[in-house]
């Protein structure tokens, strides 16, 4: 998040978050990631709903960390992503 110049302040805010709503994975489950129109975050567990972020801040920042093949994390992406290649 270094590279988005977010405070240190929001960086605990979004974790704080995303701790209450992320469950503990093991291999063969998913977190899915679903961004509407107007910037709220929904993530789904195996298919069900465990929560949102309703802020354009993050919205906008979590698939570049993540989901962006020219991310800063490029093998990771590829295995979140399910690619092959």
């Amino acid at each position: 998040m270094k590279r988005f110049n977010i405070s240190e302040e929001q960086k605990k805010n979004w974790a704080k978050q995303l701790l209450k709503i992320w469950p503990s994975v093991k291999p063969n489950d998913t977190i899915t990631v679903y961004i509407d129109n107007e910037k709220i975050t929904y993530f789904y567990f195996n298919g069900q709903f465990i929560g949102k972020i309703n802020e354009a801040g993050f919205s906008d920042t979590f698939p570049s960390i993540w989901l962006s093949l020219n991310g800063p994390y490029p093998t990771m992406t590829k295995k979140l992503i399910g690619s092959t290649y």
